[in-house]
């Protein structure tokens, strides 16, 4: 019996970017979770969360991905630098 493990979250930025979907988005460097949520409310289909460039913490960073989500927005992180147990 072959069994596929379930896939506990869908990329759905992936999966409208392979649909060929016109998708527009920002980036906020603030350390402010409201700033994010307000952000992901005025209509972007995505928001960046910068930790290279920006200031926030890791802790800052969830819980700005959060608001992103609750603002109706997907997010991205981007990361301060190239390694591999910060991607994660």
């Amino acid at each position: 019996m072959n069994k596929q493990p379930k896939t506990i979250c869908k990329n759905e930025l992936k999966r409208r970017l392979r649909t060929g979907e016109f998708l527009v988005g920002t980036g906020v460097q603030l350390p402010d979770v409201s700033a994010a949520e307000i952000i992901a409310l005025a209509g972007f289909d995505f928001v960046v969360v910068d930790t290279e460039h920006g200031p926030a913490s890791y802790e800052t960073a969830l819980n700005q991905i959060i608001a992103i989500r609750a603002g109706g927005a997907l997010s991205m992180a981007r990361v301060p630098w190239n390694e591999p147990y910060l991607a994660k």
